[in-house]
């Protein structure tokens, strides 16, 4: 579960943060990352507002879709999983 509030003026289309994982996925195994939403009624409603823009075998990034609410809480539950290829 990850927790985070917008700033008082969100950047279009922009990271919101990059998550590493303490152990990265061994070669030839593909990283599968999957939220949903948690906590906070925003959440919910704007859920289509973020995505998981990029993953790899030691981290991802998860970025906004479009311009964000400013100063507005968020909660999103991660599912990250593996599989060989």
């Amino acid at each position: 579960m990850i927790l985070f509030t917008t700033g008082t003026a969100p950047v279009a289309n922009g990271t919101i943060f990059t998550a590493t994982f303490p152990t990265a996925f061994p070669a030839g195994v593909s990283a599968i990352v999957t939220f949903s939403a948690f906590q906070t009624d925003a959440s919910a409603t704007e859920f289509l507002k973020f995505k998981v823009s990029a993953q790899a075998l030691n981290n991802f990034i998860f970025k906004a879709v479009g311009t964000l609410t400013a100063s507005t809480a968020y909660g999103f539950n991660f599912h990250i999983s593996g599989y060989d290829n």
